[in-house]
């Protein structure tokens, strides 16, 4: 099944103690812990634009709040996949991460591969398609939603604090903040977000927020 032929590597043929201070100097250092966090909550919602931007969907940029249907558009999707098809154990030697694959699907497909860009700046950035229909370099993303596939995201943040991202895109863009296997993250529009153990991942599909909930919640290295 599908399922097996990402965990196997296969690409379908079709694609190709210290002392505590006294407060003068406590206060003076917990004035510093707050102006250091704005930084990194800067640097997180950064990595967050280049990462959304990656996947052609601006959920800090207005994504409605409700899985769009097909008829409505995903965004900025049309575009190509980026990077190259590989085979799972191919990939897992061309990133920095451990990369997670989900044990269950809401349906089956007959059509799955893994995609790598290398180049992502943050240790390389995995795909992995689903669908139903066969696909190859030049299917977009649009494409593939259409027909009614989905694709799962995953790159190394060991640096991100995920907590500050997720109040700031929950506040502005009405955003839902979920947990998946008890690490948090947030579902906006047609995308489910999440961090653990260091990895950013994240859900682009056309369905609804429960299935995707289900998908992330099974997906493992």
């Amino acid at each position: 099944n599908q399922q097996q032929g990402i965990q196997d590597g296969v690409v379908d043929a079709s694609v190709g103690g210290k002392r505590t201070m006294r407060h003068p100097a406590r206060n003076a250092r917990r004035r510093g812990d707050r102006r250091s966090s704005a930084p990194d909550t800067l640097k997180g919602l950064l990595a967050l634009i280049m990462f959304t931007a990656l996947i052609g969907a601006f959920v800090l940029f207005g994504q409605p709040a409700q899985p769009p249907s097909t008829s409505q558009g995903t965004g900025n999707l049309s575009i190509p996949f980026p990077g190259t098809f590989v085979s799972l154990d191919t990939a897992r030697s061309m990133v920095s991460f451990q990369i997670g694959v989900p044990t269950y699907l809401p349906r089956a497909f007959a059509h799955t591969a893994v995609r790598v860009d290398p180049s992502y700046p943050m240790g390389g950035l995995v795909y992995l398609i689903y669908s139903s229909v066969p696909f190859d370099d030049n299917t977009t993303m649009a494409d593939l939603l259409g027909a009614g596939g989905f694709f799962i995201v995953e790159t190394h943040e060991p640096a991100t604090d995920p907590g500050p991202i997720i109040e700031a895109v929950v506040k502005e863009q009405a955003a839902t903040k979920v947990t998946i296997n008890g690490n948090p993250g947030f579902s906006a529009g047609n995308q489910l977000h999440w961090w653990a153990l260091g990895i950013h991942y994240a859900i682009v599909s056309p369905f609804p927020q429960a299935d995707m909930v289900a998908i992330a919640n099974s997906v493992a290295p």
